[in-house]
């Protein structure tokens, strides 16, 4: 038994010294030479935002009753007037991705009002002074947008 044990030892630590030896010969200088040129990307590999109908649009700021975008900017455009505490940064943030969500699918007509209606929230969570007073008049923009593309709240 102890001569299958030695052998077994040694023949580990051979294994082992000669994989921890470095001496690759299977690896050439050119194997580990770094490549000389990298391949470029000619063409975009992200596949392209589409856009939904303004209805659709309209239809995800303002269905939801209670809990629908434009009841949440009602509710947390007011505290944009002052400092924000830790409730009023997830209030606004939560609205400000709100509109992002909305502005990234949104129809060409539509995005001078929506981001009308984000800049105030984008302010206030820099630390900067809101203006709300583009805020109403945007807000009534996209009521007539979205009356014009025919959505019915």
């Amino acid at each position: 038994m102890r001569k299958y044990l030695a052998a077994t030892a040694v023949l580990s630590t051979a294994l082992l010294l000669t994989a921890c030896s470095g001496d690759d010969s299977s690896s050439t200088p050119e194997d580990t030479a770094a490549p000389e040129s990298t391949p470029t990307v000619t063409e975009s590999t992200a596949p392209a935002v589409e856009t939904v109908e303004i209805t659709a649009s309209c239809a995800s700021f303002y269905d939801g009753g209670d809990l629908s975008l434009a009841t949440r900017i009602d509710e947390t455009s007011p505290l944009l007037e002052s400092e924000l505490d830790q409730d009023g940064v997830l209030a606004a943030s939560t609205a400000r991705d709100k509109i992002s969500v909305i502005q990234a699918r949104a129809d060409e007509s539509l995005l001078e009002a929506l981001t009308a209606i984000a800049l105030p929230y984008d302010a206030a969570l820099s630390g900067q002074n809101a203006d709300l007073s583009e805020l109403e008049p945007a807000l009534d923009e996209l009521k007539s947008l979205c009356a014009d593309a025919g959505y019915k709240a």
